[in-house]
């Protein structure tokens, strides 16, 4: 996770190690939050990407005027994925299952 000090910002992760945006390292714990706390409350069945987007909808905390909340929910989530924090698994090929690894979890939360 690369982090500049000068401004806290975060370089997410792409798939396949690749950099992604930049954001703000105080939003990126806010999103990162969320979506673990969102998915938790599933327990073990996961929850679907559009269930996902559903409650991030329904929570108004998230949103700041002038930015697509949607867009950085799953550039979060991409950079989750790359770390291996989250698993994300297709049914019918065409819905995704969003589930946390909970070996990786652990090790994330202490280097954040």
């Amino acid at each position: 996770m690369k982090v500049n000090s000068k401004n806290d910002t975060i370089r997410l992760l792409r798939p396949e190690n690749k950099e992604g945006v930049i954001i703000r390292k105080e939003y990126y714990l806010e999103i990162v939050k969320f979506l673990l706390a969102t998915i938790e409350k599933r327990h073990d069945n996961g929850i679907s990407l559009n269930d996902m987007l559903d409650e991030v909808n329904q929570d108004d905390s998230l949103k700041t005027p002038g930015r697509d909340i949607f867009w950085i929910i799953l550039q979060v989530k991409q950079d989750l994925e790359a770390r291996g924090v989250i698993k994300t698994l297709w049914v019918c090929g065409r819905i995704q299952f969003i589930h946390i690894n909970r070996k990786k979890w652990n090790s994330f939360l202490l280097s954040v």
